[in-house]
């Protein structure tokens, strides 16, 4: 059943607050900037998903602020939940969904 309920509401809410919070901090700019660059590679740009291309941004921002115990955290996250950690590995690219690791 699909239902809009107080659950979904929260979860709406929340996100936005948070996008909105993102923003203004600027915290997310290094990442967004290099998922963006990420679109200039037309097999990238064609097969892999924003919210990919962010979760790679965001290790590579990671890095750049010399933070490679949170990336190495970050990086296990987002490969426990079916997120790219480098571009040989996106859920989105049927040659490499089967090798994903």
């Amino acid at each position: 059943m699909h239902t809009v309920n107080e659950a979904l509401e929260a979860v709406v809410e929340a996100n936005t607050l948070l996008s909105g919070l993102g923003f203004e901090s600027g915290g997310l700019a290094a990442a967004h900037s290099v998922a963006q660059s990420y679109t200039a590679i037309p097999k990238v740009h064609a097969n892999y998903l924003h919210g990919e291309m962010v979760a790679m941004g965001t290790l590579a921002q990671l890095m750049m602020e010399a933070r490679p115990d949170e990336a190495t955290k970050v990086a296990g996250f987002f490969a426990s939940v079916g997120l790219p950690i480098h571009l040989g590995n996106s859920p989105s690219m049927p040659a490499t969904r089967a090798r994903s690791t």
